[in-house]
């Protein structure tokens, strides 16, 4: 039984939608399956709550939630799509399918407690507000900003990735030289003394360019890597 009383409207109007889908299915005989899938807050879609906080933060608050006690999960876009689809493989027609959201994990990019000691904004300049009641002790400061390095990491990987590739030693220098990264590229020498692995962190927008540019120096098993976190 659908209780409408204890969903969001819109939730209930896709469930309606779905048992007519079902029902006209069953009576025209045909092989199809109809289901939704619910979850929490998908940072960066249409529909996340974490554009209207941020917004809140700038302008000096508050934090608008719908209880104090609220707690609020929140996926990224991939996690989303890879679960709706593992869904439509898995599920049953005509049902509807709440994804379990996990622990709140501060491990992850914009992973938010709204409850917990402070909230990161991820504005031009980042900021990390926390609770002045958590920041006066000493033990929880200290978790605060071991947290915030790692969130702080995670951020600033987003925009770069790994590149991996294997140079020739006549075109190592030239090949370093293409290269951008946060400071000079890794270089070792391979068994075969001809050849040489180079590996390099750069922004993810200069690789279009980048490889082609590698591949004409004499780059070559390039590998593109995406990064987690990137500690200064």
């Amino acid at each position: 039984m659908f209780n409408g009383n204890i969903v969001g409207e819109k939730t209930f109007d896709l469930k309606v939608a779905i048992d007519f889908c079902e029902a006209k299915a069953k009576e025209e005989n045909l092989n199809s399956d109809f289901m939704f899938v619910r979850f929490g807050n998908v940072l960066g879609s249409r529909g996340s709550v974490l554009p209207l906080f941020m917004s809140q933060i700038q302008t000096g608050g508050p934090i608008t939630v719908t209880d104090k006690n609220m707690q609020r999960y929140f996926m990224t876009i991939p996690e989303a799509c890879s679960l709706v689809l593992k869904t439509g493989g898995v599920g049953k027609n005509g049902f509807s399918y709440l994804l379990d959201m996990g622990e709140q994990s501060f491990d992850r990019v914009l992973n938010i407690n709204l409850k917990g000691p402070f909230f990161l904004t991820q504005a031009a300049a980042k900021r990390m507000i926390a609770n002045k009641k958590s920041w006066k002790s000493a033990a929880k400061r200290a978790k605060i900003e071991q947290l915030k390095m790692l969130l702080l990491g995670a951020l600033d990987a987003q925009k770069r990735v790994l590149l991996k590739l294997n140079a020739p030693a006549k075109n190592l220098e030239k090949i370093v030289k293409a290269l951008p990264a946060l400071h000079a590229p890794t270089v070792n020498k391979l068994n075969d003394d001809k050849w040489y692995a180079v590996e390099s962190v750069v922004e993810e927008r200069l690789v279009r360019d980048l490889i082609p540019a590698l591949t004409k120096c004499g780059a070559t098993g390039i590998i593109e890597l995406p990064l987690n976190k990137i500690i200064y």
